[in-house]
């Protein structure tokens, strides 16, 4: 940076007769940077002076001046910095020199860098520009009590920063139109991927399940068939047995009669006698009745979990998968410390919603809310007045599975928020924190204060096992859970600082984190969540921070979090969104917070 500081006498020298500034005509050598033609000294002042820098490559003394900092400049070109403690004393590039001169090549007379005249002083140049103002200002205005102090350049160095400015954002133009064509072309991919998805559901799905479906079929039509078939011939030989009853019968009427006619008594009583034998033996009632039942329908409400298992739409870009936790810059907050709708206090669980929002339990405010993932509250909020206090949320079947601190229970609701079902009065739980689906449909709790987890039908809430591991996996306070496609689950031992993992059985496979503030230790964890790599995301509560450890508990990095971070959601659609709260400056009054990455 200059600051250019020129008695009036000067200004008026250059406001009559603007200095002359020799420039090579095109087919000089040029700098790199600026594209400004190489000058032999003492031309331009030396500022278009050809200067070698420690990597062999040249550029204009101007450039050299612009790029060099705290005794350092980073080649332009091939970035290898060199040390120059004294800019005066960067080697000039005499090879460059000696072309130039070599070259011989015409020289033409130009006026000074000039961008009009001054509107204060309208006799004078524009020959300066002040960055503190923003503006071209002329010799005077710079000795002006105005532009004191202000950090002003002439207006060469800044027409040639602007030239610099103006190659940057052609460069940066064409890396935008390249990644339109990229996105254009990735979106036709998208297309074409959805095609082939769809003919693999067909082929690899449906087909297969409409031939297994038609064999079922087969197969009962035929034990169908069979099992009438034996009723039937049953009821043939029964039908035969009668019609020979009935021309029996016949004949001995007719025997009968002429009995009666002929007065024959004895006659008649022995025809009666064997009639009466002949119809005590027979059976009229049809031998068997068409009862035949189709046993072991398919219950409706759990095709979802059929299906489910039968196949299921991975998509291993859950954005989290290639991002780059150490890089992820700054927070968008989406909500703030309040009770309006919208806003929220002490934010505890995250799920995404049936909608593809995210599902917040607003803890203190005893409500749940759905927002937009740009923050836009959506239309869900279901407040609790019965002492709920929300505190873990999972999505199950198109249902919300709920953790209640408030009643010590967790309850079903539907997308609109009415309870199916409740664990009040049975569960036995104690602080229930964190809730998650296994992939077999049944539901895990942490039960906090029990130390424990429980596992729950997801249908009815009917508890129907519990994991209180011992040593080396004996739990103290578990908070947050997670569960990865193979159905083991991630458990923040709250109390121990660390991570705990454990087949859906209870069975220990590891442990992972200890308590500190140091690369990969924690101090009271709360939050956990996976991404689309396994990655195990931990809310490291009182560091203020998220770690990011790798599946199998090597510490990869750590980011901060706006303030003591509670519960980490990773959305199908990439976005990271945290919850979480802290004690404020002001009073000790509650900073509550939503927001994303």
């Amino acid at each position: 940076r200059v600051v250019l500081e020129k008695s009036m006498a000067a200004t008026s020298t250059t406001a009559t007769a603007p200095a002359k500034r020799a420039r090579l005509s095109l087919g000089a050598p040029e700098c790199p940077i600026c594209f400004a033609p190489y000058q032999a000294p003492p031309a331009h002042a030396g500022r278009r002076v050809p200067k070698s820098l420690g990597c062999g490559h040249a550029i204009c003394f101007a450039c050299a001046s612009h790029l060099w900092e705290e005794g350092v400049i980073a080649c332009p070109i091939c970035k290898i910095r060199s040390r120059v403690p004294n800019l005066p004393d960067l080697p000039t590039c005499f090879a460059l020199i000696q072309i130039l001169e070599q070259l011989d090549l015409p020289v033409q007379e130009e006026t000074g860098v000039t961008v009009g005249k001054c509107r204060l002083h309208e006799d004078k140049n524009l020959e300066a520009y002040c960055r503190s103002c923003d503006k071209a200002v002329c010799l005077r205005c710079v000795v002006s009590p105005a532009h004191a102090g202000h950090t002003v350049v002439e207006m060469a160095e800044a027409a040639m920063e602007a030239k610099i400015w103006l190659k940057q954002m052609q460069q940066q133009l064409s890396q935008l139109k390249a990644a339109v064509d990229l996105v254009a072309a990735r979106e036709d991919q998208i297309k074409s991927l959805q095609r082939t998805l769809e003919e693999q559901i067909d082929a690899d799905i449906i087909a297969p399940l409409h031939k297994a479906v038609d064999a079922h079929r087969e197969e009962l039509v035929r034990a169908a068939h069979k099992a009438c078939a034996a009723r039937q011939e049953r009821l043939v030989a029964q039908q035969a047995d009668l019609t020979r009853a009935v021309g029996a019968m016949e004949g001995t009427l007719g025997s009968y009669v002429a009995a009666m006619e002929a007065d024959n008594t004895v006659a008649l009583v022995q025809v009666a006698a064997e009639q009466r034998a002949r119809v005590d033996g027979l059976v009229t009632e049809p031998c068997c009745r068409p009862d035949i039942e189709l046993v072991g329908r398919v219950p409706g409400e759990r095709m979802g979990d059929v299906f489910s298992r039968i196949g299921r739409i991975f998509d291993s870009t859950a954005q989290a998968v290639t991002r780059d936790y150490a890089a992820l810059g700054r927070a968008r907050i989406l909500a703030s410390h309040g009770t309006a709708v919208g806003l929220v206090r002490d934010p505890a669980g995250l799920c995404e919603s049936v909608n593809g929002g995210v599902l917040v339990c607003d803890f203190e405010n005893s409500r749940i809310q759905e927002f937009f993932l740009d923050g836009r509250p959506a239309e869900l909020v279901v407040a609790f007045s019965d002492g709920t206090k929300p505190m873990g949320i999972s999505r199950c079947e198109g249902h919300y599975i709920v953790t209640d601190h408030g009643k010590a229970r967790v309850f079903r609701m539907d997308p609109t928020g009415a309870i199916v079902w409740s664990t009040s009065g049975s569960g036995n739980f104690s602080k229930p924190w964190d809730v998650k689906v296994l992939p077999d449909g049944r539901v895990v709790v942490s039960d906090c204060n029990n130390h424990r987890l429980q596992i729950l039908e997801a249908d009815s809430g009917a508890v129907v096992d519990t994991i209180k591991p011992l040593a080396p996996a004996k739990l103290k306070n578990p908070a947050g859970l997670a569960v990865d496609a193979d159905g083991r689950i991630y458990v923040v031992d709250h109390g121990n600082d660390r991570v705990v993992v454990l087949e859906s059985d209870g069975t220990y496979v590891r442990a992972f984190g200890t308590e500190g503030t140091g690369q990969g230790q924690l101090c009271l964890p709360q939050g956990i969540a996976l991404d689309g790599m396994k990655n195990v995301l931990v809310a490291d509560r009182r560091n203020q921070r998220v770690v990011v450890f790798r599946n199998d508990g090597t510490p990869i990095t750590h980011f901060a979090a706006p303030a003591m971070t509670m519960r980490i959601l990773v959305h199908s659609c990439g976005e990271l969104f945290i919850g979480g709260c802290d004690a404020g400056t002001n009073g000790g009054a509650m900073n509550s917070f939503l927001c994303s990455f």
